[in-house]
């Protein structure tokens, strides 16, 4: 087989793709979102198969004419069935999921019949001449048609619905998580450029024909190998945050809430709730025996901050009364901190100076300045 330094890069990229398909896989049974990644990658990985088979000179045996090529339009209504997992919303066959399918489903039912068909054909004049009958290659163009702009309506949706996830569900995750988002917007700007590179790959193919399409080809199929390695990872990751429906504006009014559900949240944090560096709304809603919605409201009727800033002012708080104390002399500020909840240094020095203004060793310094002041007079 004679082929390409570049098809060798694409077959690597099926290897890798076929074994993070099978770890995703395995995983699933503890992560059910992740079965539907599993199946993604697979789609995308036996595109890649595609592609690095026909940088060689496989396409001129005839050997791979009549196989079929729709796994293209089944990679993203996999992803996504798998985003609406991720935001906790369910995947319902008539109104969520079928519809994503049923280009896949008709172009790969044709191409399959076609397939079986052609088997039979003992030489590549015969295949051509079924396709001729067929009118496959027609019928296959139609399909490259429809996969380019199919592709890129669904890979904006679910951008769109990851980033507005995100943005929703970013005030209240624990601090840990909140870095992790960061993480996530860099890489739905990826899948962006992904889309655009494999919508500019459907332009050169069939508008820009006249013109060298060769780079923009390359470009489109190196994101396919780039969005094995990094959506199987960060695909992974996403199943680590807290599934919870919140709508867009939770603020409700104080009188909205029972006594009893107001002093049961207040005296959960008396009693060092935050000190769990793992806390999160789940976590809290489960206790207060409310949904994670009403818990979310219940803390910003009570304190007009969102998860995340209520939690944060109880630790740095701890932190504070720490700092003040003699006896804690000894500490180094870090271990106070990471003894009140947070769980990393750039977390807890971020929210005590949004909280006091000042750097927790500034604090530090200001109160025994005060105090020797104090205890001179």
């Amino acid at each position: 087989m004679n082929m390409s330094i570049f098809g060798t890069f694409l077959m690597l990229g099926v290897l890798q793709g076929a074994i993070m398909g099978v770890v995703l896989l395995a995983k699933s049974k503890s992560k059910p979102a992740l079965f539907y990644l599993a199946l993604a990658i697979f789609a995308l990985t036996a595109t890649l198969l595609r592609l690095s088979l026909f940088e060689s000179t496989l396409d001129r045996t005839g050997a791979l004419f009549a196989v079929p090529l729709a796994s293209d339009l089944l990679i993203l209504p996999l992803f996504w069935c798998f985003t609406l997992r991720v935001i906790n919303q369910e995947i319902t066959l008539s109104r969520r999921g079928l519809p994503w399918f049923l280009p896949w489903f008709v172009f790969f039912s044709y191409s399959l019949v076609f397939y079986l068909l052609a088997l039979f054909e003992p030489t590549l004049n015969a295949k051509n001449t079924l396709a001729l009958d067929w009118e496959y290659q027609n019928i296959r163009q139609f399909e490259d048609y429809i996969t380019g702009p199919f592709n890129t309506v669904l890979g904006s949706i679910i951008v769109w619905k990851l980033f507005s996830h995100i943005h929703l569900i970013k005030d209240w995750v624990p601090d840990h998580l909140n870095e992790r988002l960061k993480i996530y917007q860099i890489f739905l700007l990826m899948a962006s450029l992904a889309l655009i590179a494999v919508f500019s790959q459907f332009l050169s193919l069939y508008f820009l024909e006249r013109t060298n399409a060769a780079p923009i080809n390359k470009t489109a199929q190196l994101f396919y190998v780039a969005m094995v390695y990094v959506v199987g990872f960060l695909g992974y990751q996403f199943t680590a945050l807290p599934r919870f429906k919140l709508d867009s504006d939770v603020a409700q009014e104080v009188d909205a809430f029972t006594n009893e559900e107001k002093t049961s949240l207040k005296s959960l944090f008396e009693r060092g709730a935050y000190l769990d560096p793992n806390l999160n709304l789940n976590t809290v809603s489960r206790t207060l025996g409310l949904s994670a919605n009403k818990t979310s409201s219940l803390i910003k009727a009570i304190s007009n901050k969102n998860f995340r800033a209520y939690v944060n002012e109880h630790r740095v708080n701890a932190v504070k009364d720490k700092l003040q104390d003699a006896e804690n002399a000894h500490y180094s500020i870090l271990s106070l901190a990471l003894e009140c909840g947070f769980k990393s240094e750039a977390s807890f020095y971020r929210a005590f100076k949004e909280l006091t203004g000042s750097s927790p060793s500034e604090f530090k310094k200001l109160h025994q300045t005060q105090k020797v002041s104090f205890e001179s007079r």
